[in-house]
């Protein structure tokens, strides 16, 4: 790949005047990865993979290629995996908690870890209601003493391999471990924010399904995500996955005025209700493109965002105000000295010389003046924001009646923060990235001044 500084004139111009840093949000597209998606739009045509057409059964074949290119991505085939094309990474594993079978031996298990995505979360309503036991474990430890414990059925764990809060990557070993110690046990892995940046090869872990949205992975096209699917854990024996509603394109037979219908027997065709978004399909082969060419594939990337995270996080960790205290709070599990365990975010607070929060709306803004984009809040990651900023369910539920819900602007709620400061990078970031933000901090929220201290008598005559 080319100079990084080179990369960012010709391949992302938007950066010119502009600091971005969200892509854990979503990351940036680049030039040559929309023209070549232009070229192959404006230079075919592409019909309803449904039809039975000559220019249809090119399309589909294009689509096959796509999916072929995701497995391929990361380092599997379609002999071991099924891609299940959705509209993002929520889509995905909305589809698993519908469809997702405890077995014929008793009610079946859902359990996650805390630090989990919210959509993540959202699976336990679903569960729930057709019968299953819900958990919630805090540690991976707590996770694993669940794996023998008095479920009847199969166990679904829920895990992020990377955490979107903090950046915190999971031992992806423990994928094992939990299948080893329960032959009924199936593993989902939330790799929304983990395969943005970083390697995963699904040869080496064993998940059963594995979320993801595209739009993190290479910006274009948004609304487009995965399920993929482990074939060897679906395909024997018993159904594990079972789908009640049938949409277009995926049933082989059915009587409208009875009950009968026969669903495809293809698992990615049985599960994609309706005309699939083929022509945002066919961008990813170019999105994968981008990053293996300009990006320098994905360990090259990881590498490099580790490195902008370190940099930023010792550069904030440095900052003092003039009586010596620290200007800001990270929030992470690591030292920021292993790019395996640490990925290319950093998380803080701001604290101003007297021991108070500055509100995280407050910098935001601030940072919005300098052109400076972060994200503020807790990230749609409720369970990190807890761990991280030592906030009980009772204080949750306080700041819920003191008015805070999420996405708003509440930043502090009788002095303590709801949420986090959030810096990420991509593969197009750089150190001047990380720089800027570090001045606007220092401008803003850096006192350098002993603060004068006033009597009594002289306040009042201010």
């Amino acid at each position: 790949p080319m100079d990084v500084r080179q990369l960012r004139q010709l391949e992302f111009p938007q950066l010119n005047d502009y600091v971005y840093l969200d892509h854990a949000g979503a990351t940036l597209y680049s030039e040559r990865q929309l023209t070549r998606v232009m070229q192959e739009l404006q230079s075919g045509l592409y019909g309803n993979p449904h039809t039975q057409a000559r220019k249809s059964a090119h399309t589909s074949r294009l689509v096959e290629e796509a999916r072929n290119s995701v497995l391929k991505h990361f380092n599997t085939s379609n002999q071991q995996h099924a891609v299940i094309f959705t509209s993002g990474a929520t889509a995905a594993v909305k589809i698993l908690a519908e469809s997702f079978q405890a077995g014929q031996h008793g009610a079946g298990l859902f359990n996650y870890l805390l630090d989990s995505h919210t959509s993540i979360v959202g699976m336990r309503e679903v569960l729930r209601s057709r019968g299953f036991v819900v958990r919630c474990s805090r540690t991976e430890l707590e996770l694993e003493s669940a794996t023998s414990s008095s479920s009847d059925g199969r166990v679904l764990f829920a895990l992020p391999a990377q955490c979107n809060f903090s950046g915190r990557k999971l031992d992806l070993s423990i994928v094992d471990r939990l299948k080893a110690n329960n032959k009924d046990a199936y593993v989902l892995l939330d790799a929304a924010s983990f395969a943005a940046t970083c390697p995963l090869d699904l040869t080496a872990c064993s998940a059963d399904f594995v979320c993801l949205s595209f739009y993190k992975m290479f910006g274009y096209p948004t609304g487009l995500g995965a399920l993929i699917v482990r074939l060897d854990r679906v395909a024997n024996g018993e159904s594990v996955l079972k789908k009640a509603y049938f949409g277009g394109g995926t049933v082989q037979a059915m009587v409208p005025s009875g009950s009968f219908v026969q669903q495809s027997p293809d698992l990615a065709a049985g599960f994609e209700d309706g005309t699939i978004n083929y022509l945002s399909i066919l961008a990813v082969r170019h999105g994968l493109w981008a990053l293996e060419q300009l990006g320098g594939g994905m360990q090259q990337i990881s590498q490099r965002v580790f490195r902008l995270a370190q940099y930023l996080a010792r550069r904030l960790s440095e900052l003092r105000h003039s009586d010596g205290s620290p200007v800001c709070l990270l929030y992470t599990d690591n030292d920021y000295t292993d790019w395996t365990k640490q990925g290319g975010i950093v998380a803080f607070n701001l604290v101003r010389c007297d021991g108070s929060f500055v509100g995280y709306s407050d910098l935001s803004s601030r940072a919005e003046n300098y052109r400076i984009q972060l994200r503020v809040g807790c990230f749609c990651n409720v369970g990190a924001c807890q761990r991280y900023l030592d906030i009980t369910d009772e204080q949750l539920l306080a700041n819920l009646r003191a008015g805070h819900v999420c996405g708003d602007g509440v930043d502090l709620v009788d002095g303590r923060p709801t949420g986090a400061v959030r810096a990420s990078f991509g593969y197009m970031s750089d150190e001047s990235d990380a720089d800027a933000l570090v001045a606007m901090v220092t401008d803003n929220f850096v006192i350098t001044k002993p603060m004068p201290v006033f009597s009594v008598a002289a306040r009042r005559r201010l």
